[in-house]
């Protein structure tokens, strides 16, 4: 069996949005959880309609995985004509516009449901799964077996007409995570905890969608308040997210991040010094895409990044030309 075909087979989260994409009937979903060796505790069920699209989104396939609760389920649905023409505005040069649209697509088109049987919201998903689940997302709204896909060329392709790599978890090259940081992963609490050798004790966790809007709009007041004349503290952006999640904070208002600014620059020097090069550390997310070229067999790589834009997801590129009924 080719390789090829092993990745295919493997692709748990791939597979399951083509089995579900004409059965829009869902089962009752109840998952079983593992705590430690002998524990196991039921995660309360979700019940979805006879017409529901919902699907379940193995969090395993999620780069950022492992920083949910456990119990956490996130599902997902395709996005509507409403919302993609909503989409369709979005500046792709700006890389803030980007985000705002993605996550407006997230807060319509997913729904997260915690162990204890409460619901969350986009804000809870973890900041890093932003690119991956709006792919999922385009993947199952896709009509007519369109996939998402890149093109990578060959140095053995004469012809420059290349490969296209499907964007799925398959082909995915997940960043390592650092063997001087994994010993300190609180499996239950989900979060990094690390003990420094002056005593001091930290948690530290990659920031929520929900975290991060507070800091981005706290950016923007920054900028605004002193008329684009004062640069904002981007080491205080940059650690601040992380501080926050460890201890399992999902936003902050913007006084509560200007007293957090505040207490930040009076930071214990060894303790600031760990923490930015604990967060450098901390490098999870999808790298790259892989594949193999079908005539030299040589692997083949490319950046991860959307085909075509963030636009190119949810609206056909040169749909004209596509969907035009062409005269003989």
């Amino acid at each position: 069996m080719s390789e090829e075909i092993t990745n295919s087979a493997n692709d748990h989260l791939s597979n399951f949005i083509k089995n579900n994409e004409h059965k829009p009937e869902q089962p009752i979903i109840t998952n079983i959880e593992q705590f430690g060796s002998n524990i196991k505790q039921k995660v309360e069920y979700i019940e979805t309609k006879a017409d529901s699209l919902w699907i379940d989104v193995p969090l395993e396939e999620l780069p950022y995985g492992k920083f949910y609760p456990i119990g956490t389920h996130i599902f997902i649905r395709p996005a509507t004509t409403q919302e993609i023409e909503a989409f369709a505005v979005v500046n792709d040069k700006n890389p803030f516009d980007v985000q705002l649209k993605l996550n407006e697509i997230l807060s319509a088109c997913t729904k997260i449901s915690f162990i204890d049987g409460s619901y969350g919201t986009y804000k809870d998903i973890q900041s890093g799964d932003r690119d991956t689940l709006s792919i999922v997302i385009a993947k199952a709204t896709a009509k007519n077996g369109n996939k998402i896909q890149k093109k990578v060329i060959c140095d053995c392709d004469v012809t420059k007409e290349g490969i296209n790599v499907e964007m799925i978890p398959a082909n995915y090259i997940y960043k390592t995570e650092s063997e001087d940081v994994a010993p300190w992963f609180n499996k239950d609490k989900r979060v990094y905890e690390f003990e420094l050798e002056n005593g001091i004790k930290i948690a530290l966790a990659p920031p929520s969608i929900g975290l991060t809007e507070s800091i981005n709009e706290y950016v923007f007041y920054k900028s605004a308040q002193s008329e684009g004349k004062i640069m904002p503290n981007l080491t205080f952006m940059q650690c601040i997210p992380y501080i926050k999640a460890g201890l399992g904070i999902k936003s902050l208002s913007i006084e509560q991040l200007e007293q957090e600014e505040y207490a930040f620059k009076k930071m214990n020097e060894e303790l600031f010094m760990f923490i930015y090069d604990a967060i450098d550390l901390m490098g999870f997310g999808v790298e790259e895409l892989k594949t193999k070229c079908t005539k030299c067999r040589k692997e083949l790589k490319t950046p991860f990044s959307f085909p075509g834009g963030a636009r190119a997801l949810f609206v056909v590129p040169n749909a004209f030309k596509k969907f035009i009924r062409q005269r003989v």
